[in-house]
């Protein structure tokens, strides 16, 4: 696991410059895709390819459906 986390290091270094804050922006993102492909990879295992992809936009519509806008009151009340 370090070694993948120093290549990543390693990637962000050689792609984002001299700038840090670019780096750190680019190491962010690395992590979060190797996470994300490592997720991916363990549900994989437990549900197929379609599987997967049903479950996750069912659960994202749910989700999003459940949401109810607040109103508001009236500025003059």
């Amino acid at each position: 696991m370090n070694d993948i986390i120093w290549d990543l290091i390693e990637q962000a270094d050689e792609q984002g410059g001299d700038d840090p804050d670019i780096r750190d922006a680019l190491l962010v993102e690395l992590v979060v895709q190797e996470c994300a492909n490592f997720l991916k990879d363990k549900l994989e295992d437990h549900f197929a390819a379609e599987q997967l992809e049903e479950y996750l936009d069912r659960k994202s519509t749910r989700l999003n459906s459940s949401h109810i806008p607040l109103s508001r009151m009236p500025s003059s009340a």
